[in-house]
C-alpha cells in the first residue's frame, strides 16, 4: 500500500503525519503517517526492511507478529507527538521497521539461550549492539544509515525507531513464547511422522 500512495500525488498532503493537521482534529494522520514516504529510496529501503522482517516474525509467531505491527502503529506517533513537540511532520515505516527487527532479534536470543549456542548469540548481540549504534549515530548526526535522497528538511527521527525498538521487545515478552515457531512446529509435526 505505502508503494501506491507514493504514486499518488497529493497522498502525502493527506496521510502524512501532520502536527498542526493532527491538533485540528484529523487524527488519521497519526496511523496513516506510517504509510508516506519522501523519496523513492525511503520507500524501497522502508518497504523493503518491512517485508524482510515481517515475514520473518511472521513465519515465527503470527500473534506476536500483529501484535507488535498493532502497537508498533500507535506507540510510535505517541511517542513523536509527546517526546518531539517541535517536529511538524512524520512518514515512512522505519519505526514499525525497528519494531519488527527488535521482535525478530529477542525472538532469536531467546531461542538462541536454550540451545546455548554461543556463535548464534553472539550475532544476536551484535546485530542488537549495532542497532544501538545506528540510533546513536541518527541522534548525534541527524542523519540517516541507509537512506540517502530524503527530501531537503528532511532528517531521522531516533525516537520513532528507540519507541519501536521498546515495542517490539515488549511484544516478544507478553505475547510471550507459548506459540513457538511456525517452522519449528511443522518440522516437529514431519519428524513425528518420519518424513524429515
Amino acid at each position: 500500500m505505502a508503494g501506491l500512495l507514493f504514486l499518488v500525488p497529493g497522498a502525502r498532503d493527506w496521510l502524512a503525519y501532520d502536527r498542526a493537521a493532527i491538533a485540528a482534529g484529523e487524527f488519521w494522520r497519526l496511523l496513516t503517517g506510517h504509510l508516506v514516504h519522501w523519496s523513492l529510496g525511503h520507500l524501497v529501503w522502508d518497504v523493503g526492511a518491512f517485508v524482510l522482517l515481517g515475514a520473518l516474525c511472521e513465519a515465527r509467531s503470527r500473534r506476536r507478529f500483529l501484535v507488535c505491527l498493532a502497537g508498533s502503529a500507535v506507540v510510535i506517533p505517541a511517542a513523536v507527538w509527546w517526546v518531539m513537540p517541535g517536529l511538524e511532520f512524520y512518514g515512512g515505516l522505519s519505526g514499525v521497521d525497528s519494531a519488527l527487527f527488535a521482535l525478530l532479534g529477542v525472538d532469536l536470543l531467546r531461542d538462541e539461550l536454550r540451545r546455548r549456542s554461543r556463535a548464534a548469540l553472539a550475532i544476536g548481540v551484535g546485530l542488537s549492539l549495532g542497532f544501538a549504534l545506528k540510533i546513536a549515530f541518527e541522534f548525534v548526526t541527524g542523519a540517516t544509515v541507509f537512506v540517502a535522497d530524503l527530501s531537503h528538511g528532511i532528517a531521522p527521527v531516533p525516537v520513532a525507531h528507540l519507541a519501536g525498538a521498546a515495542i517490539g521487545i515488549l511484544s516478544a515478552a507478553l505475547a510471550g513464547g507459548a506459540e513457538g515457531s511456525r517452522f519449528t512446529g511443522a518440522s516437529r509435526a514431519l519428524s513425528c511422522r518420519g518424513e524429515t
